[in-house]
């Protein structure tokens, strides 16, 4: 997004850089030893820990890698505090294809590719989300990510999370509470399972 004051999407009720979701709460995504202590450096999205505002273990997130010989794709699972798995990423063997993407959390995301799931728009640094007759849209540049929801030329756009990179490597989620409430929270981390590892 632009660094200016004035946001491109205002007119269409977009909110201006810098201006937060009211009411936000802050999730942070944590190196796995993080939860003990701070550790510096940029997290690995494919393991890590998810924490709410009270520090408490929110959601889990790991890869499998299959042993030498296996014909198995890694798949990275993200799991809730009772040990389900609420969404998957199975990443392709091949450069070629698109990782799948699957969610049975508030909001069911059906097994697709990922470009089905983020869906590629004119502006480069925006993503489409079509989920279950609702529509979001996945705003990335180099220093944040924002997903809003609406801003569709009939309804305005309402930000519901916005992920910053912190000082030690750690990721902050400011998350709005309609973002919780439709479960969007989830989306905006699997939509970093998906986007970070390619940035890096």
């Amino acid at each position: 997004m632009s660094s200016s004051t004035m946001n491109p999407f205002a007119l269409g009720g977009w909110q201006a850089p810098g201006e937060q979701a009211t009411s936000a709460l802050t999730f942070r995504i944590l190196h796995p030893s993080g939860e003990a202590g701070e550790v510096k450096g940029p997290v690995d999205i494919l393991n890590c820990v998810v924490v709410d505002p009270h520090d408490c273990r929110y959601l889990t997130i790991g890869t499998s890698i299959p042993t030498r010989g296996m014909t198995i794709d890694p798949v990275t699972s993200i799991q809730d505090t009772k040990g389900s798995i609420v969404a998957r990423v199975e990443w392709p063997s091949s450069d070629s294809r698109y990782p799948f993407v699957q969610s049975d959390g508030d909001i069911k995301v059906p097994r697709q590719a990922s470009n089905v799931f983020l869906q590629a728009t004119v502006n480069p640094t925006m993503r489409s989300i079509s989920i279950e007759g609702r529509h979001y849209t996945w705003v990335q540049d180099a220093q944040k990510f924002k997903l809003y929801s609406g801003g569709n030329g009939f309804q305005a756009a309402e930000l519901l999370v916005t992920v910053t990179t912190q000082y030690t490597g750690s990721l902050s989620l400011s998350v709005s509470g309609a973002a919780l409430e439709e479960g969007t929270l989830l989306l905006s981390i699997l939509a970093l399972v998906i986007v970070l590892p390619a940035r890096r």
